[in-house]
């Protein structure tokens, strides 16, 4: 993906500027999302580009907002991982209670049998 973001860099002055802003993103940090920035900088100048130039800011946003899904899709599974791994703690003590507890209930039936 960020060869064809350079491909399409190309022809666009500072737009290898804007593409390299963009590849600094990290994944946690949402409200500073480089991509997020580098896409709605680049929309803003669609306009403003000569005619040769906004098919390759065009093409470099498309790339941009897939990346951008990218990310969210990698946001949103280190999230799914983080609440498994909280659950993890909780469920690992709680299972061996609950084996004692059974433990425990099958030796009294057959006890007091």
């Amino acid at each position: 993906m960020a060869r064809n973001i350079d491909d399409n860099a190309t022809p666009v002055p500072n737009l290898l500027g804007y593409i390299q802003w963009c590849t600094d993103c990290r994944y946690g940090n949402y409200p500073k999302c480089q991509t997020a920035r580098a896409r709605i900088a680049l929309s803003a100048r669609i306009d403003a580009a000569p005619d040769g130039q906004k098919q390759a800011i065009v093409a470099a946003v498309k790339l941009l907002q897939r990346k951008g899904a990218v990310l969210e899709r990698i946001r949103q599974q280190m999230r799914i991982r983080a609440l498994l791994e909280v659950w993890l703690y909780v469920h690992v003590p709680l299972t061996f209670a609950l084996i004692a507890a059974l433990a425990a209930h099958i030796v009294s039936v057959f006890f007091y049998w």
